[in-house]
């Protein structure tokens, strides 16, 4: 939602700085290509800290606890 709105107002105020219709045209481009750089990196970075708490991964670390638990009886 906030990159959104901060991808709206960069346009905006790009409309309103740049009067030139080749300056505005590049300003747009810039900005669509930061928006798509902070994108991938933001699913990067969402994938490299969320990797391996999945349901699966739940399932595995309750199978081990309950072997452990088997062993130790």
């Amino acid at each position: 939602m906030l990159a959104g709105i901060g991808f709206t107002m960069s346009l905006f105020v790009a409309a309103l700085a740049f009067t030139q219709p080749r300056l505005l045209e590049i300003s747009r481009l810039a900005i669509l290509v930061g928006s798509g750089i902070s994108a991938v990196s933001g699913l990067l970075l969402l994938f490299m800290t969320t990797r391996g708490t999945g349901p699966s991964a739940n399932e595995a670390s309750a199978s081990d606890a309950a072997e452990r638990e088997g062993r130790d009886s």
